[in-house]
């Protein structure tokens, strides 16, 4: 029981002596005109260190005055730039909502042509280069040798076979390539074959036969023209001697051959 009184005793002492000082802490004399705020602000910091209380009150200072910064930080976000970016969004869409009108622009080749023609639908321009594809040949070329020229030179320039170009030019050459001299014109055959000069007294039956060829073929080749119609017997058909017709695919004998390619001498 007298420790329990004790106990007693002390807490009311405790009591009465913070009592005391918080007495003493809101018991601030009256300032005079010598004294400042600044002093009077010391002596209360000074009251609360001595009471245990300068922590709490820095923190809770420095609480307040990070909430007093957050408001003040939202209220210039809300009246400054929210605001300013409001108004920028507003002339943005002003000036959006009337745009210039752009002229149309045609492309140059529209403009060289003229409005019937584009109303029409679409037009094909001229191309001035128009490349044209390979076209089969029936009529004979000429050529004329040149120094260095060799037969089988001149034949792969036209895409035929040496002998070709011997079979066609037999009163020139006599089938020598030795013969060949610049200066010389040359038949060129449309196609493989022989060039031959038709005599009196010849038949169509004989003349492909020594050659190797259907009648039909001599007659129905393009460049010979000539018509089954028109050419009566094949045995004396109505060819007049001396003209030259081609015999596609043709072949004879050499009467003299010798395989060299002898150019031409100047």
């Amino acid at each position: 029981m007298i420790f329990k009184g004790q106990l007693i005793l002390m807490i009311k002492d405790d009591s009465t002596s913070l009592q005391e000082d918080a007495e003493e802490i809101t018991d601030i004399p009256e300032t005079t005109g010598e004294s400042s705020p600044t002093k009077n602000w010391n002596q209360i910091w000074e009251r609360l260190v001595r009471l245990g209380l300068g922590e709490v009150a820095v923190r809770v200072g420095t609480g307040l005055a990070s909430l007093v910064l957050v408001l003040l930080a939202i209220w210039v976000m809300g009246n400054f730039y929210l605001k300013g970016q409001e108004d920028g969004k507003n002339n943005s869409a002003q000036a959006a909502a009337i745009p210039s009108p752009t002229p149309a622009v045609q492309p140059a080749i529209f403009k060289a042509l003229p409005t019937s023609a584009l109303s029409g639908g679409i037009s094909r321009l001229a191309v001035i280069h128009t490349t044209l594809p390979t076209r089969p040949r029936f009529e004979i070329t000429e050529y004329t040798v040149e120094i260095g020229d060799t037969v089988f030179g001149i034949a792969q320039k036209f895409d035929l076979k040496p002998e070709t170009l011997l079979f066609g030019n037999y009163d020139m050459l006599a089938d020598n390539a030795e013969n060949l001299r610049p200066g010389q014109k040359l038949r060129i055959l449309p196609v493989d074959g022989v060039y031959y000069q038709w005599h009196a007294g010849d038949g169509l039956n004989g003349v492909a036969k020594f050659f190797g060829v259907a009648p039909d073929e001599i007659i129905e080749w393009p460049g010979n023209h000539l018509s089954k119609d028109t050419i009566g017997d094949l045995a004396a058909p109505n060819i007049k001697p001396g003209t030259g017709i081609v015999i596609p695919g043709g072949h004879r004998d050499f009467v003299t051959w010798s395989a060299p390619a002898i150019s031409a001498n100047g």
